[in-house]
């Protein structure tokens, strides 16, 4: 009998144990799946940077939309997510899956939580910033 109330003890201490990593170790493993992801898009927005700028090199124009660098052979496919091109640069279009994403992102680049119009973003600013699609 003393034998199965210790047995019984010892599976309710580590069905607890259990519960309580994954309740408290839970912020860890989606903190990780967020930077991951932000580091993604980051690595994303370098490589198109880099793209966008070996194409106005090479065809002395600014690229006009993501399709040139992927018919020109600068990129073999277009990128996850939501890029697009505004006057002479790239840009992160923020959308409902990647609002976190983009805050964060731009606090990085600017200080600023904030994720502005793309028609109010310096095309001359380096940084790489998250926008909305500017409305017409």
């Amino acid at each position: 009998m003393f034998s199965l109330i210790i047995t019984v003890m010892s599976i309710s201490l580590v069905t607890l144990l259990a519960v309580a990593s994954f309740y408290y170790g839970g912020d860890a493993y989606t903190d990780s799946a967020h930077q991951a992801r932000i580091n993604q898009v980051n690595n994303e927005a370098e490589q198109l940077a880099g793209a966008a700028s070996l194409y106005r090199t090479t065809h002395l124009e600014p690229v006009t939309s993501i399709d040139n660098l992927v018919d020109t052979g600068f990129l073999t496919d277009w990128p996850e997510g939501g890029w697009g091109v505004g006057d002479g640069y790239i840009e992160m279009l923020a959308d409902e899956g990647d609002t976190k994403v983009c805050h964060d992102m731009n606090e990085k680049a600017t200080g600023s939580r904030t994720i502005p119009s793309c028609s109010d973003v310096d095309p001359g600013d380096s940084r790489m910033v998250c926008c909305t699609p500017a409305t017409p």
